[in-house]
């Protein structure tokens, strides 16, 4: 069997890693997965900046986890860790630390510390005289539209609009760099769409169908039981990161995929072009490379951790005037409806310890869409991770965002035309404005990130699961991981990543005493397409 992933980032090396696992249940030996990334480094948009042995970030800075109430995602991503014998580099925060403690907003040209427990949300704060206590427990009793998407549409029913303009608001700046206003609910944030509209949170919805794939049952079980997570749970861990950064974090998981698996390749620096289907139903796959181009066909299946517009452009070229790609030509349309936002990022690293250069410390701060700011937020890296602070001197390293949904507004509408030069002296202005530091950093350095963060919007659920739908009706031997469709964040990408995988590949474990007359290829689930090509299986 051949198996070819393109994009090399966490979704495609989460996905290689898995593939490697369960291919050996369904054909032996007998397969090729083929890792395609089009960058020298792997990682995606895990990129890291190592200078004057300090470690900053340029993507996602820290890996959620939730003390000792993790989400399955959470668990599954430690679990890979431990499961590559990556232990040693997990770098965490607990429940302790002042970066944990300590989230702020800048509103009201004011900093102010966001209560952390019930018992600060039970007080007077000096956003709002009106503890959030009252705002959570009125809110109870409001009810919201079942067809109502919105954030801050929900967000104002339950708890009004000035606390929608407030929370809400910063919230989605500070993880999607978005609106609010534009974001599904129901896409980006799905537990919390179904307790407010008081769905069972064990009861899948149709949009959660990526939850339903074989042993998933185990997996909660192996998870909670894997050291390292109890390790969190019992230390009170509530993120981590890698201790020389998040993209050294997956080289090392590349490096030990291939030494663990012989029938893996990885192949950088090569651009996917054009993803097309043969007559025989079969997959092509060609890319550009420092050599020319590269290739792959007669591919069994190919699993794509590509943005959704990056995809949706390989499938057009590839079938735009092939028949039997006509399917493949509409998801391509479909995926490009998803829009993506810009964001600029800034680190800026000052003299002098957190405690002698910040007013507050903590995570970080946001800033809500209606202040007056050219940031969307700042974080404190050096409360965040001190052992990644440079060792020769005490300093205090930044990390600035500006853009995302307001890219056009704040920077303008060409990004090739913004220069490095104004994006950090506006994020050394807003600096001063809202911290306090007017002295001259030690360093600084900024990058756009195009086209970084996908923009759920309304209705996004239903348009995932119409390309998904059409791929398996039409049994197109593809699937999707990544980003660009079921959550953001890095936790989702590999648990996402590890359930397509797990669709196509996995056997259903049974009791001794369930199996005792059946063969383990018998337990493959029927409704895997990879199973039913297998054994010439046709969908009634």
């Amino acid at each position: 069997m051949r198996v070819v992933i393109c994009g090399g980032g966490i979704s495609g090396l989460a996905s290689t890693y898995y593939a490697s696992r369960l291919l050996p249940k369904v054909c032996g030996s007998n397969f090729k997965i083929t890792l395609l990334e089009k960058e020298k480094n792997l990682g995606g948009w895990m990129k890291t900046r190592c200078k004057q042995d300090s470690i900053s970030e340029w993507g996602p800075h820290s890996v959620r986890f939730s003390g000792k109430s993790p989400t399955l995602q959470e668990r599954n991503s430690l679990a890979l860790m431990n499961e590559l014998g990556l232990d040693d580099l997990v770098l965490p925060v607990t429940g302790e630390s002042i970066a944990a403690k300590n989230r702020l907003i800048y509103a009201n040209e004011k900093l102010h510390i966001l209560p952390s427990d019930m018992m600060s949300a039970s007080l007077p704060t000096s956003l709002h005289t009106t503890p959030l206590a009252v705002y959570l427990l009125k809110s109870m009793f409001k009810r919201v539209p079942k067809d109502m998407e919105l954030v801050h549409d929900i967000a104002s029913i339950k708890m009004g609009k000035k606390v929608a303009d407030l929370y809400a608001s910063s919230f989605l700046r500070g993880i999607m760099a978005a609106d609010c206003k534009k974001v599904s609910m129901k896409a980006a944030f799905p537990a919390m769409w179904k307790r407010i509209h008081k769905y069972p949170s064990d009861v899948l919805m149709d949009f959660e169908t990526r939850h339903d794939f074989p042993n998933a049952s185990r997996l909660k079980q192996s998870t909670a039981e894997n050291p390292l997570v109890k390790r969190a749970m019992s230390e009170d861990w509530r993120m981590w990161t890698a201790q020389y950064g998040l993209n050294d974090m997956c080289q090392k998981i590349a490096q030990q995929i291939c030494q663990t698996s012989p029938n893996v390749e990885i192949v950088r620096q090569s651009n996917v072009r054009e993803i097309s289907q043969s007559n025989n139903g079969k997959m092509t796959v060609m890319a550009d490379t420092e050599n020319g181009s590269l290739f792959l066909d007669e591919i069994d299946h190919v699993v794509s951790a590509l943005p959704a517009h990056a995809l949706g452009d390989a499938l057009n070229r590839g079938n735009a005037d092939v028949i039997t790609g006509q399917h493949l030509s509409k998801v391509a349309g479909w995926l490009r409806d998803i829009k993506w936002v810009d964001v600029a990022v800034v680190h800026v690293e000052f003299r002098g310890s957190p405690s002698q250069v910040l007013p507050n410390l903590g995570f970080g701060h946001l800033v809500p869409s209606t202040e007056k700011s050219n940031l969307l937020g700042i974080i404190y890296d050096s409360c965040l991770f001190p052992q990644q602070d440079r060792k020769d001197m005490n300093t205090t390293r930044l990390t600035c965002m500006m853009g995302g949904s307001w890219f056009n507004q704040v920077l303008g509408s060409d990004p090739d035309a913004v220069s490095s030069d104004t994006i950090e002296e506006m994020a050394l202005e807003d600096i001063s404005q809202q911290l306090g530091i007017t002295e001259q950093p030690l360093h600084i350095q900024s990058t756009i990130c195009r086209k970084c963060i996908p923009l759920y919007e309304e209705k996004h659920t239903d348009l995932v699961r119409k390309v998904e739908y059409l791929m398996e009706r039409k049994e197109i031997p593809l699937s999707l991981t990544g980003s660009s469709y079921w959550g953001v964040s890095v936790n989702d990408c590999i648990y996402n990543s590890r359930a397509v995988l797990s669709k196509l590949f996995d056997t259903e474990e049974k009791r001794d005493d369930e199996v005792e007359s059946e063969s383990m290829t018998n337990h493959i689930l029927s409704k895997s397409f990879v199973y039913r090509k297998l054994k010439g299986i046709k969908r009634k």
